[in-house]
């Protein structure tokens, strides 16, 4: 390691510990993304090679919006989307970037590299692109990440031209107030960000002003070549203090050296091994009783099988299309109850301090805790294998990534349908529609089960499972000739759900559809999802926003409870 960083990460212990508890937010620029995708000097060049622009004595903020005056808005965005959606893999940098516990990152980049990240290590994300997006912030569980100047996912919220820049304060107000908000209260890292954004530089200003001496401060790491002295006075002065490092390579041995650093600290404050082999002589037999603790609690895992859900799984597509989950629930007994809550919470403060729990068992209480529609501790369940999966900890090799997404899909799009109906009944008013984050959220997870990183179908995992288009209405041998038809269902009708046909078990697919909780085809049946996501011909279409979609689906196409239960 260069000696200057080592001596930096020494000096920076307070930003470490703030990066180590979760406190502190990342803000990321364009430099993360070097090598994959260009800077913003390259990018306004390629533009202004593309329109036959003049580039000489011009303000590189100009370009873009000349490029609009020359070729029109559509044709900026178009070339936007083709530069990045190119398919690349995430960055070295930004992978370790995604280790850390951030709670909130803010990003000025259009690419989908850092989400990809925070992906692979199994953090859910919260994508805030709108400032309407922004009252959606609700879990800390997940990551929130804002991105400032907009997402190739939506071309119409791409800031790029002068007038884009200029109309931020008004366009954008709440995510302003956001960014404020969390540079007042908390410990900001930017890395690959060069201060010079003047969006940025207004909130900062004003935030800097209204709190004087109080202010916090920030951290920024910076190449050499892009400081001098003045530019370091200059922010040392408002707070922020600049690390200059002599290139990538240095960037990227502070993260690293800050990872193992964070990695240890974590370790001797949660990690109980590592907690136990500093107590010396006592190590040993409290290491015995933490073993028979956790077999304790398997064996514990193992009887609390609540006697009601052999029946659901022996009446499976018998059973009507109500709510038999909370009929069932309603027919346990208060000890029952106590006792699969107290199994949740046990399995939960194992794993807090540093105990490993086979993910098989929080699958099994997931499904369980799904049947009896306990949503959300189900989802907590599905979330700690989902991330579990993702980071290489999964300890049964027959379950696919795709068969959690899949189940933590119908978790949401459940948990939205719950609030749903509780808000109806509130209103009186069948008709209400809410704008609930979890559509999105299912249908993200919902879009990793069918497609494959290029966005188009996973024809690999369908071959697999081609239980899970079962709910699609497409015919796969023909070319399309018009958009696939959707069963008209009006939220004011009093239909009740449909019961969903049992999807057959795939031969040679490890565990069969009837063993495979997913969304679109698993839990003894096959699941509808976003009707209309592919045409016949397995292309994916154009759709209106995610919400729009989910709005439609949750009121036409209802996942049931009363399957079977994987383990049980």
């Amino acid at each position: 390691m260069d000696s200057n960083v080592a001596e930096m990460l020494r000096t920076h212990q307070y930003l470490l510990r703030e990066m180590t508890a979760g406190r502190a937010v990342l803000f990321c620029g364009a430099g993360v993304s070097q090598g994959r995708y260009p800077t913003w000097s390259t990018l306004v060049r390629d533009l202004a090679a593309h329109a036959g622009l003049p580039t000489r004595n011009v303000d590189y903020l100009d370009l873009p919006q000349w490029y609009v005056e020359a070729r029109g808005r559509k044709a900026l965005e178009q070339h936007l989307v083709r530069t990045f959606t190119t398919p690349a893999q995430p960055t070295a940098l930004q992978r370790i970037l995604a280790s850390f516990p951030w709670d909130v990152i803010f990003t000025t980049n259009y690419d989908r590299l850092l989400e990809q990240a925070l992906h692979e290590r199994g953090r859910e994300v919260d994508l805030v692109v709108e400032d309407t997006q922004v009252g959606r912030v609700i879990e800390r569980s997940r990551t929130t990440l804002v991105k400032m100047h907009g997402c190739v996912s939506r071309p119409h919220s791409l800031v790029v031209t002068r007038e884009d820049y200029d109309a931020y304060d008004r366009d954008h107000p709440a995510i302003i107030t956001y960014l404020q908000s969390l540079l007042s209260t908390r410990t900001f890292l930017f890395v690959g960000f060069s201060l010079r954004d003047p969006n940025f530089r207004s909130s900062y200003r004003i935030v800097q002003q209204v709190l004087g001496s109080f202010r916090r401060y920030a951290y920024a790491l910076l190449l050499e070549r892009s400081v001098n002295e003045y530019v370091l006075q200059y922010w040392r002065r408002q707070r922020l203090l600049i690390l200059p490092l002599a290139g990538p390579r240095q960037v990227l041995q502070f993260m690293k050296g800050a990872q193992e650093t964070a990695t240890g600290w974590a370790a001797r404050q949660r990690h109980l091994p590592a907690i136990l082999e500093g107590l010396g002589p006592e190590c040993d037999g409290m290491r015995e009783r933490v073993e028979a603790l956790t077999q304790a609690a398997d064996e514990v895992s193992d009887r609390i099988r609540l006697p009601l859900l052999a029946e659901i799984r022996e009446r499976g597509d018998e059973m009507g299309a109500g709510r038999e989950g909370a009929l069932y629930w309603s027919r346990t007994s208060a000890g029952e109850r106590e006792q699969l809550y107290s199994l949740h919470n046990l399995l939960q403060l194992l794993e807090e301090i540093g105990v490993v729990v086979p993910a098989q068992r929080w699958l099994r209480l997931g499904n369980t805790l799904y049947e009896l529609e306990k949503w959300d501790l189900a989802l907590q369940a599905f979330q700690r294998v989902y991330r579990r999966l993702a980071q290489g900890g999964w300890d049964d090799s027959s379950v696919h990534p795709k068969e959690i997404a899949g189940d933590l899909a119908r978790c949401y799009l459940s948990v939205a349908q719950d609030r749903l109906n509780a808000f109806r009944g509130i209103s009186g008013d069948e008709s209400v529609i809410l704008d609930l984050t979890e559509y999105e959220w299912a249908e993200d997870h919902l879009s990793r089960c069918v497609l494959d990183q290029e966005q188009t179908l996973d024809r690999e995992w369908l071959a697999r499972r081609p239980s899970d288009l079962a709910e699609y209405d497409h015919d796969h041998t023909t070319q399309p000739t018009t958009t696939p038809r959707r069963r008209q269902l009006t939220p004011q009708s009093n239909t009740r759900p449909r019961t969903l046909r049992r999807a057959a078990p795939v031969r040679g697919a490890g565990r069969s559809t009837a063993q495979c909780p997913h969304v679109l085809g698993g839990r003894d049946q096959a699941h509808t999802g976003l009707v209309g996501l592919v045409d016949h011909g397995g292309r994916v279409l154009p759709l209106a926003s995610a919400q729009t979609r989910f709005r439609r689906v949750l009121d036409q196409w209802v996942p049931r409870s009363g399957s079977s239960v994987v383990g049980s």
